[in-house]
């Protein structure tokens, strides 16, 4: 998102505006999606999409938004990552218990559906196993950003 004429604007997605400036340009509806993205919140960024629909679809990027949500997805395993202790082997096991926590479905097929598309657009760098039930995480940066 971009602050622009205290709008952020669809063609404009950059960078994460701070807490602070979306409050200074009375955006403060921006600020619990803001920290739902960050910290990985599933439960709270869907229902901030659907709280504040219309000031989102007023302001023409709403579907924008829509498309952060594999974005947020990866905060959330980020962080489950981080709590298994950084091993390049990732249970799907872990995976599915950061989804219920998030109050997301977390069947087996369901985190290997949301993994494997994680890994094809590019938001995770590694492969599943299947064969041995987790995901293999490259060693440096598995979760860099898309540039």
């Amino acid at each position: 998102l971009c602050l622009y004429s205290k709008q952020p604007s669809p063609d404009r997605i950059a960078a994460v505006p701070s807490i602070s400036a979306l409050q200074q340009m009375n955006l403060n509806y921006l600020v619990t999606l803001v920290q739902a993205f960050q910290s990985g919140n599933l439960a709270a960024f869907d229902r901030c999409l659907l709280q504040y629909m219309e000031p989102l679809v007023r302001g023409g990027f709403y579907l924008q938004l829509e498309k952060l949500r594999l974005a947020v997805l990866r905060n959330l395993m980020k962080h489950a990552y981080e709590c298994n202790g950084c091993k390049p082997q990732m249970k799907l096991s872990v995976a599915s218990a950061a989804l219920k926590a998030a109050g997301q479905p977390d069947d087996n097929l369901t985190v290997q559906a949301l993994m494997s598309n994680l890994i094809a657009k590019g938001h995770l760098k590694g492969f599943m196993s299947l064969q041995h039930d987790c995901v293999v995480l490259r060693k440096e940066d598995p979760f860099r950003q898309n540039e």
